[in-house]
């Protein structure tokens, strides 16, 4: 890396738009076309990062989409190079900015962050979709198109599967950009950056992905599955685990985009080919205490394996967990209500009401079509009657091995209207807890970071290797 990058660095920063030319197809979302974005030289200065910025319209009838990363439940922090998990490694502030600019959506929990799809697009709606393309050798400075003597192509794939309400043909692309971030930098400082390229060659290692699904297990409650990965042929930074809760992940059930949890106890260990464990020794760490580990070592937010690759022929042990427990709340009131409205609300917001008479089920589906419920897939019943006189107790499924929790301890309250002639009380009752079901319909998503090598020579001509 060359010396000046260290001056480069502290410098301000400067943007530059560059819109892609000829201009996307209108259609190219709904049809999955395969596009390239070519970068040419001197188009810009040198590169600290750069979003890709997609300017889409909604017609006719409004779209609820997945996020514009089209994959992720449990954001995982890993290398930037893997767009799907890029997220947590943003700032706070930085990412707030891509939940209203890049139809992501988040809710915070303590070691992880839930990810939930964003409002619709209206009818009329034009918006600005800006995906990150992250690359740690932009970073690192590795780019600098003033030194470039050949094309840098952006390919990318749109998946057509990206509705969960609407019709796709409703999204027209009106144009896509890449926003380049610049170092700014004066004439001095960007003629020795470029002096240093052109005197000798420049190396940089960083991370790409290997991706292997398989779908053919049946994964089993309280028991061990092994996944082979002697297809990662490469010096492996580690492994990220992901399962979909369907052999064939689609958007509008949101299983293209939502994992699942492994199990409250799930382990994982990696095998040789002797099944000899070489990870904990014979005693598989929880994957709790993985997740741990990383969030005090890297500071970020977990990764859902952060497994070592031990050799070609080893082998990912997972040991998932046992039975979910239902959490549980209650509303309990000081008398049978014989009068009034009572509105239904959660941390703060109202989800909507019930009459004093309301039978169970009436309750459960105003909580069930509450904004927060749907976009998470949370659901719940009521035990009994708005105007029963017992305590309702409110009991949440464990849908597809993740518990469904009352959102940082805050559970569902009830207040009356002006005609309303009693009350309820409002209590946390059994905390849940994640647990794996039994089933043949997974996808199982194994992710092998691995190391290559970017060479920028003297002439400007990009080349990289596998290490």
């Amino acid at each position: 890396m060359p010396k000046i990058q260290t001056k480069a660095e502290i410098q301000k920063e400067n943007f530059i738009t560059v819109y892609m030319n000829p201009p996307p197809q209108s259609n190219c979302m709904s049809n999955g076309t395969l596009t390239w974005f070519d970068l040419q030289p001197r188009i810009a200065q040198n590169v600290k990062n750069f979003d890709l910025k997609i300017n889409i319209t909604c017609s006719n009838a409004k779209v609820t989409t997945v996020p514009a990363s089209h994959c992720g439940d449990y954001i995982q922090w890993i290398y930037p190079e893997n767009i799907v998990m890029h997220y947590s490694l943003m700032d706070p502030i930085r990412r707030k900015w891509y939940e209203d600019h890049g139809m992501v959506k988040f809710i915070d929990y303590k070691e992880k962050y839930l990810y939930v799809y964003p409002n619709p697009l209206e009818v009329g709606e034009t918006r600005d979709v800006y995906i990150p393309i992250p690359a740690s050798f932009w970073d690192m400075g590795a780019i600098h198109f003033q030194h470039m003597t050949q094309d840098i192509r952006i390919e990318f794939e749109f998946d057509s599967d990206f509705v969960i309400s609407g019709t796709a043909t409703n999204i027209t692309v009106n144009n896509i950009a890449a926003v380049i971030n610049q170092f700014d930098l004066t004439g001095d400082e960007q003629e020795a950056w470029l002096s240093d390229f052109r005197r000798v060659p420049h190396y940089y290692n960083y991370l790409d992905c290997i991706r292997v699904t398989d779908n053919s297990k049946t994964l089993t409650q309280s028991a061990k599955t092994n996944f082979d990965i002697q297809n990662f042929v490469a010096k492996a930074a580690y492994i990220l685990i992901v399962i979909k809760p369907s052999t064939a992940p689609v958007a509008s059930d949101h299983s293209k985009y939502r994992p699942l949890e492994l199990g409250d106890g799930a382990t994982i260990e990696v095998e040789n080919p002797s099944n000899e464990p070489l990870l904990g020794k014979g005693n598989p760490p929880k994957w709790e205490y993985l997740e741990k580990r990383l969030v005090e070592e890297s500071g970020k937010k977990q990764i859902r394996g952060f497994y070592p690759c031990a050799g070609l022929k080893d082998t990912i042990a997972i040991t998932f967990g046992g039975a979910g427990i239902q959490e549980t709340s209650t509303l309990t009131p000081d008398a049978a209500p014989t009068a009034g409205v009572f509105h239904v609300l959660h941390d703060g917001r109202e989800l909507g009401t019930v009459a004093y008479n309301a039978t169970a089920a009436t309750l459960a589906g105003v909580i069930n079509a509450g904004e927060p419920f749907v976009r998470t897939g949370q659901t719940v019943t009521a035990s009994a009657n708005v105007n029963a006189g017992t305590a309702i107790t409110l009991t949440w499924a464990v849908p597809d091995c993740s518990v469904a929790e009352n959102f940082n301890d805050k559970p569902i309250y009830m207040t009356g209207d002006a005609g309303a002639d009693h009350y309820f009380v409002s209590a946390r009752g059994k905390n849940g807890k994640a647990g794996w079901t039994t089933s043949s319909s997974r996808q199982v998503e194994l992710y092998c970071m691995y190391y290559r090598r970017l060479r920028v020579g003297t002439d400007g001509v990009l080349s990289v290797r596998t290490l």
